[in-house]
């Protein structure tokens, strides 16, 4: 007999003998592959490369409604300036004019307060992340803040230097911090229910940045310039004037800044769960009245 015809009946018979167990040894292994399969998945899922890319799936995202809120504040600043004389307007004056456009209710004490902090904060070169809190604030979001301020010290150093920065090398440090942000972060801007998180302030605090930034270096050179006059006020030095107004006017613009900033969040109790949303048109109202009111 050949080896083959030994080797079949035998092996179909020990299959017909043990069918019941290579079942279970087949459906054994198929479970086993699954539950294996399905937890690489998870694994997959909360990997930092893919919450990476969630987080930049809507890269600058609500980018008009960010530009809007510049040039809200810029309006504003324009209202001012052609309902009255700013080279001769007290700073009272000019608050009443930026409230009378913005119909915010805020006391000219509170902002003549406010300005004077920030101007301080500003001429020091403080960083403005030493008046604010956490929270509202995490220490994430604040030092997206300390960064943006220290644009803001940099274009007044290059001012003091004689060589202003010009609102295209500016935007290009605070587009490194929206970058990082988009990013690093989540931005939720819900403008149905009015919540905004604090890494959408701290955007929309960019933004608003490169837009004031922009306006008061145009200011400084256009002699046209609706606020021209009242930087000229200040062009008294060894530098050359223009210099001098282009200096003062990057002042102006980090106090707007910081004006924005803030606007603190306030406290939402949800399901037992804390959360905080920020003011978007309180914090705008800041910005641009102390801009409009600010030495």
């Amino acid at each position: 007999m050949k080896k083959n015809e030994f080797l079949e009946p035998t092996l179909n018979l020990f299959f017909m003998k043990n069918r019941n167990l290579l079942i279970c040894i087949i459906l054994l292994f198929g479970i086993t592959t699954f539950f294996i399969s399905c937890e690489n998945e998870d694994s997959l899922i909360n990997t930092p490369s893919t919450t990476q890319i969630e987080k930049s799936s809507s890269y600058h995202a609500y980018e008009s409604f960010f530009i809007e809120i510049g040039q809200y504040h810029n309006s504003v600043l324009d209202y001012v300036a052609k309902n009255g004389d700013v080279s001769v307007l007290t700073r009272e004056e000019r608050f009443n004019l930026a409230t009378k456009f913005t119909k915010s209710g805020n006391k000219w004490s509170e902002m003549e307060k406010l300005g004077d902090e920030l101007l301080y904060i500003v001429e020091n070169e403080s960083s403005i992340v030493s008046i604010l809190e956490t929270p509202p604030f995490s220490k994430s979001a604040l030092a997206y803040i300390d960064e943006l301020n220290t644009c803001f010290d940099n274009a007044i150093y290059s001012a003091r230097m004689g060589s202003p920065l010009k609102p295209s090398d500016f935007n290009k440090s605070i587009d490194i911090i929206i970058n990082k942000i988009y990013e690093n972060e989540k931005v939720i801007v819900d403008t149905t229910q009015c919540f905004y998180n604090e890494f959408a302030m701290v955007v929309a605090g960019c933004y608003l940045a490169k837009a004031t930034f922009e306006y008061w270096y145009n200011s400084a050179i256009d002699t046209n310039g609706l606020w021209y006059g009242y930087l000229d006020l200040y062009a008294s030095s060894k530098l050359p004037p223009w210099i001098k107004r282009a200096w003062h006017g990057v002042k102006v613009a980090a106090v707007d800044t910081y004006a924005w900033v803030t606007a603190n969040g306030s406290y939402m109790d949800e399901d037992g769960y804390v959360h905080y949303t920020w003011n978007v048109p309180q914090a705008n109202y800041y910005a641009s009245e102390a801009s409009g009111s600010v030495k």
